[in-house]
């Protein structure tokens, strides 16, 4: 009991005394994930920061093991000095597939003393941890000792709820993190959560860091009340858009339902949401035979431009536009779409900066514009809120021709390799899939090489593509059947395209094209050397 009370008094002067917390067990290692978190806290005292690497976790391959009718999931976690390469205590985890319980089990090595909650271990026998039990460990050799509480915490479990979050199944995983769909405990409404691993409080240089508190700092800046409100005044919804308004939010923009931080990740709470832009049109070709039509397509255009418009009257550049950051809200002939991933957004004086110090644009590459990539004449790259509308006008052409208007996704083409034809054959393209000359003129003025000449987010809205905007009811009074719904879990899989697939969207055979075969009647003659072949 003596030693147990010295084991919960540790705020007397120690100078062998350091402990951090660490994280044994990551549930988001495992498919599917784990119940929870398991790690040791460090108890209230001195942290050296600088000492980091003295404790840290190495996890040895799991091995699987059948018991009957369940399916016990073993692993061994090595405490050990990443200076030294020394080991101190090796955990055992056992998981249970069928009743999901996790046990963790402890055993000391010879060169190392363990107390739990004041009781020494024998390095031959292995003890159970329970949750609140106090773990110390004692070097034989330095005499340095380390003092951690045993913790479980559950996932998906914000600490401001009496209940977690119940995971449903995983969505995707893109650059900034994964997203997975859970239930609300309380009032059983299906959420995205998206989990962000947070950046190294240790930095080098004054480089911001993109994660999950840039992405909820800057969806708070764009939820402010007052500045929502003062936009939506000075640019209402008029025309067609102001009956779907009612069902829209204030602006185009994801929202956030609040996030928490756990064992070095970020929780953020979103809504769920159908699925995203590049699943919309897949699913619409699917479905019908053809790319969505244009009303369809001008419908996403104005919300994505209403959206960009707002971003960058207050100072913003997103970074990262493309269809998998647009999110399908409904399940509508007409769609309603936010714009999602705000982890890259940025000031354009801290783009600037960023670039001059890192050499490189933000952003997916195959979405940049030719200016903000390095070449023989630009040694530094430039990049703008013109970079957005650039990146826009490629949705755009994927909306529309259900292919992307690079083949592949890591390029970036530098200007110098653009020249007057390069578009010439995308432009046709459109046209053979009956798209109007007004919406390939918006995608000419977005696709401008100049980026001084290239259109603001303000100015398309005066265009004609915009203003002659009129939904047409499809013919059946009903929504393109889509393979995904937010009600429930997918049933029915989405198309999925494997690297460099394309679309082929069924066009018009022109003109110039030899006809396989020729019928001769009566009513038609054959070509002349066909003719000849006849008489011969």
């Amino acid at each position: 009991m003596d030693e147990l009370l010295r084991l919960r008094d540790v705020s007397a002067p120690d100078p062998y005394y350091h402990s951090q917390n660490i994280l044994i067990v990551n549930p988001y290692h495992y498919n599917p994930p784990l119940a929870g978190f398991i790690g040791l806290t460090r108890v209230e005292g001195p942290f050296l920061s600088e000492n980091s690497e003295e404790c840290s976790i190495s996890t040895r391959l799991p091995r699987v093991q059948g018991d009957g009718s369940t399916e016990n999931l073993c692993s061994i976690h090595v405490l050990s000095d990443n200076r030294t390469g020394s080991d101190r205590c090796i955990f055992y985890l056992t998981w249970c597939k069928l009743t999901q319980l996790i046990h963790l089990a402890l055993q000391p090595l010879d060169n190392c003393h363990v107390f739990v909650n004041g009781d020494l271990l024998d390095p031959r026998t292995k003890r159970p941890l329970n949750y609140g039990d106090y773990v110390e460990i004692r070097e034989l050799a330095s005499g340095k000792r380390w003092v951690f509480q045993y913790c479980v915490t559950a996932l998906f479990h914000d600490q401001t709820r009496r209940e977690p979050y119940t995971l449903i199944r995983k969505l995707g995983t893109g650059g900034q993190g994964s997203v997975y769909e859970c239930e609300e405990p309380v009032t059983k409404q299906r959420v995205a959560i998206k989990i962000t691993r947070r950046a190294g409080h240790r930095r080098t240089n004054y480089l911001p860091s993109f994660d999950a508190l840039r992405e909820l700092f800057m969806l708070h800046l764009l939820w402010e009340p007052r500045s929502v409100q003062e936009y939506r005044r000075a640019f209402p919804l008029k025309g067609p858009l102001a009956r779907f308004s009612s069902a829209m939010p204030s602006i185009p923009f994801i929202s956030s339902s609040g996030g928490w931080f756990a064992w070095g990740y970020d929780h953020v709470v979103l809504p769920l949401a159908v699925g995203d832009l590049k699943q919309w049109v897949l699913s619409t070709i699917s479905s019908t035979g053809r790319p969505p039509n244009d009303p369809q397509v001008c419908n996403v255009a104005i919300q994505v431009f209403d959206a960009l418009r707002y971003l960058h009257r207050k100072g913003l550049v997103h970074n990262d536009i493309k269809p998998d950051n647009i999110l399908v809200m409904d399940n509508t002939f007409y769609p309603h779409v936010v714009v999602s991933d705000l982890g890259l957004c940025t000031n354009t004086w801290e783009l600037q900066a960023l670039i001059k110090q890192t050499q490189d644009a933000l952003g997916t590459r195959m979405y940049r514009p030719p200016e903000a990539t390095k070449s023989v004449t630009r040694p530094y790259p430039i990049s703008s809120q013109k970079a957005d509308i650039w990146a826009a006008g490629l949705s755009l052409y994927f909306t529309m021709t259900g292919r992307n208007l690079l083949p592949k996704r890591e390029t970036t083409v530098p200007l110098e390799h653009y020249t007057d034809q390069t578009f010439t054959q995308h432009w046709k393209t459109l046209r053979k899939a009956h798209v109007p000359e007004r919406a390939i003129s918006f995608i000419k003025r977005c696709l401008d090489l100049d980026a001084e000449k290239r259109m603001s987010a303000m100015h398309a809205f005066k265009l004609t593509w915009f203003k002659q905007f009129e939904p047409i009811e499809p013919q059946d009074q009903a929504s393109i059947p889509l393979a995904f719904s937010s009600a429930e879990v997918v049933v029915q899989p989405l198309p999925e395209t494997e690297e460099g697939r394309q679309i082929v969207v069924p066009v018009k055979r022109p003109h110039s094209e030899r006809t396989p075969s020729i019928v001769v009647d009566g009513k038609g003659k054959a070509p002349a050397r066909k003719r000849r072949e006849i008489a011969a």
